[in-house]
């Protein structure tokens, strides 16, 4: 019995040590971090059941939990007072065109939506009121509030009110160029520190949603440079939905390249909202260079987006040979879109031809639906 004892503790304890540890490691998984940088490698592809590719960064620098601002989530978010009359700034120079009164404003609501738990109504039901007020505020403003939102940006230290700010900031760019400025100003005081990095991608959209030419112009230069390249998945996203995204179908081109997998799935998405037939063939050899299985599946939507019949050829190879099931649904996507946008016969028949053959029935039902719809939606046309 002692024997057994002397055995049995042992194991209970390393037993007990091993639990600890996958409870450490699933919570560190489980953080809410943002992807550092371009992918080393690529692991081997996921399980026929996963939706997501491991990628292995290969870098030192932690991964941030959440916002840097806030790296716990339950601390109290007590904000620090100063002296004068908007105690929550350390404000020092006013800058030329200061609103007194709309600092003031923003001051007290921020005030009203600061907290140290959530963990009643009436402190829930405040703080939504709040926010609403100050979504109503910002929305309402014009480019004069510029340099008053700026300065309030630079010294507010609490991250969700800022990220209030940058929103009704990126409201205001086609309103006024000033508005790039204080972005690009944000940004670049801030894109190196790892501690940034949550925040820097609200810059980013922000900077998306001016949708003026000179956040067009620091959008392209910001995505081909080599310093930025750890946010290049999101500044390829801004200046995809950029009303003059067509000018940088060369941006997009080269990024297809990029050793981020993220970055090249987000230059695909792109090349699909230019949707020209300039970009065909970038597009398709991409597709035959690209070793992860999704951004191969983007790429063939944006190939179905650009419409021409021509490459209803190279789809219906990747529709009938694919390994992927996935894949070879998007291809079929592709040209089912194709036939929707020009009624291209061909390509009908090619469907009719891939649901006879396709051995999946998730994939085929999908097909079966398609030649469905186009037949009761007249796109049988020539």
């Amino acid at each position: 019995m002692k024997r057994t004892l002397l055995v049995l503790i042992p194991l209970s304890v390393a037993a007990l040590l091993s639990a600890l540890f996958i409870v450490l490691l699933f919570r560190e998984t489980q953080r809410d971090g943002e992807f550092l940088g371009p992918a080393r490698e690529v692991a081997q592809g996921p399980s026929e059941d996963s939706s997501e590719e491991t990628v292995r960064t290969g870098l030192d620098i932690p991964i941030p939990q959440s916002d840097p601002s806030a790296p716990d989530p339950w601390a109290s978010r007590k904000i620090e007072r100063h002296a004068g009359r908007f105690s929550r700034w350390n404000l020092g120079e006013l800058p030329k065109g200061w609103d007194p009164q709309l600092a003031q404003e923003l001051h007290d609501l921020f005030d009203q939506i600061e907290f140290s738990h959530l963990d009643d109504a009436e402190t829930l039901d405040r703080v939504a009121k709040s926010m609403e007020e100050i979504k109503k505020l910002l929305a309402g403003l014009g480019p004069e509030a510029l340099p008053t939102l700026g300065k309030i940006l630079n010294v507010e230290p609490d991250f969700v009110a800022r990220r209030r700010l940058l929103e009704g900031i990126g409201r205001l760019g086609p309103k006024s160029d000033e508005a790039t400025w204080i972005l690009r100003d944000y940004y670049f005081a801030r894109y190196e520190d790892p501690r940034h990095r949550s925040e820097i991608g609200h810059v980013v959209k922000a900077m998306g949603e001016l949708k003026n030419d000179t956040a067009f112009e620091q959008l392209r230069y910001l995505s081909q440079h080599e310093d930025h390249q750890i946010y290049r998945d999101k500044l390829l996203v801004e200046l995809g939905n950029h009303p003059r995204r067509a000018e940088a179908i060369d941006v997009f081109d080269r990024a297809l390249d990029d050793p981020n997998f993220h970055a090249r799935n987000k230059a695909a998405q792109a090349l699909g909202k230019v949707a020209t037939e300039d970009t065909l063939d970038s597009l398709v050899r991409a597709f035959h260079d690209e070793p992860v299985f999704y951004a191969q599946q983007t790429i063939l939507g944006s190939i179905g987006k650009v419409g021409s019949p021509e490459a209803i050829p190279f789809l219906e190879e990747q529709a009938r040979t694919a390994e992927k099931s996935d894949v070879r649904l998007s291809a079929a996507s592709a040209i089912r879109r194709i036939v929707e946008k020009t009624g291209n016969r061909y390509g009908r028949a090619v469907l009719d031809q891939l649901v006879e053959i396709e051995p999946d029935p998730g994939v085929r039902r999908y097909i079966e639906r398609w030649i469905q719809d186009l037949s009761g939606g007249g796109g049988g046309k020539s």
